[in-house]
């Protein structure tokens, strides 16, 4: 398959805590990211990493009705709409 039919994409892991915060989150992969766009890969980690920390609290995870800390992935698509 070419390249431009190949979806570029960022898998990030947030954990969220038992009080619904994004404490902690590392991108995990980078998937089909075409060459001319690695060299902008700082910034988009800086602002996806700005976007997670102006999040407002999430619902934490629930585990015998108690709050528990929780991961979720996050799939960030690159690509312009097609």
């Amino acid at each position: 398959i070419p390249m431009e039919f190949e979806r570029q994409f960022i898998i990030v892991e947030v954990t969220i805590s038992n009080k619904g915060n994004l404490d902690n989150w590392e991108f995990d992969e980078f998937y089909n990211l075409k060459e001319s766009n690695e060299q902008f890969l700082p910034e988009l980690k800086s602002q996806i990493s700005q976007i997670i920390k102006e999040m407002e609290e999430w619902t934490p995870g629930k585990l015998i009705g108690k709050d528990v800390n929780s991961k979720i992935w996050l799939d960030i698509d690159l690509d312009k709409e097609r």
